[in-house]
């Protein structure tokens, strides 16, 4: 992790400016940057489970605070909890145009609007909703504050100093380094999405995979196809 500052020295020594106005740029480039990698990838550290609670005639729940997206919903009771069905209102609503009127009970589906769930149908008693939420990035507003994810430097960097060269009318040095950003994205999301302490498992051999004979791309009598097996 580095803070803003170290962050914008590393960009200052790319673009070669230090003045001022160029401080300035570069700092909206790296908050720029913190958006578009969290809207690149859901990474772990932007993610966070709470229980939200509901009672009988609840209609809706309000979201926590700096939600983005939804991640995973559950509706636990201690009796039978499930998860707990996100659809669009559309959806919802074209299927109970008025759910006011229609029958309590223990909600099943859901759909998200502003800061709010609205629920399906209207809550019949007391509940748990566990929910696991998205949020984006903070901006960094003091020199001493780092960003939210790990292993992310490398990238916010690099795309901050592409939109930096972009400001001062330097196109080919902003397309070299979005190209540097994109790289380092996708390593960070591989990191992110490795799954440590998970055991590596090998399928078991498939006797009913076709052995190829040699050169049967080119064989005009082998029907067939690469990678279909009978079964």
């Amino acid at each position: 992790m580095t803070t803003r500052a170290a962050l914008r020295t590393r960009v200052q020594n790319i673009v070669g400016r230090t003045d001022t106005n160029s401080t300035t740029i570069i700092d909206d480039a790296l908050d720029e940057a913190l958006t578009e990698i969290s809207l690149r990838h859901p990474f772990r550290e932007l993610r966070s489970q709470s229980d939200l609670s509901i009672v009988a005639d609840d209609l809706l729940i309000a979201l926590p605070t700096g939600t983005f997206d939804i991640v995973e919903l559950r509706l636990i009771d201690g009796v039978s909890s499930y998860p707990l069905i996100l659809k669009s209102k559309k959806w919802v609503t074209e299927l109970y145009p008025n759910i006011d009127a229609d029958s309590t009970g223990k909600p099943e589906l859901c759909y998200k609007e502003g800061s709010n769930l609205y629920l399906q149908p209207q809550c019949d008693g007391s509940y748990t909703i566990r929910i696991t939420v998205l949020k984006l990035m903070d901006a960094l507003d003091t020199d001493s504050e780092e960003p939210e994810v790990t292993s992310v430097d490398r990238a916010i960097v690099a795309l901050a100093s592409s939109i930096a060269f972009m400001s001062f009318e330097q196109f080919i040095s902003s397309e070299r380094w979005e190209a540097k950003f994109e790289r380092a994205l996708i390593v960070a999301i591989i990191a992110d999405e490795r799954r440590i302490g998970e055991d590596i498992r090998h399928d078991e051999f498939d006797s009913r995979m076709v052995v190829f004979p040699p050169n049967y791309v080119n064989d005009p009598f082998f029907k067939w196809k690469p990678g279909y097996y009978r079964r």
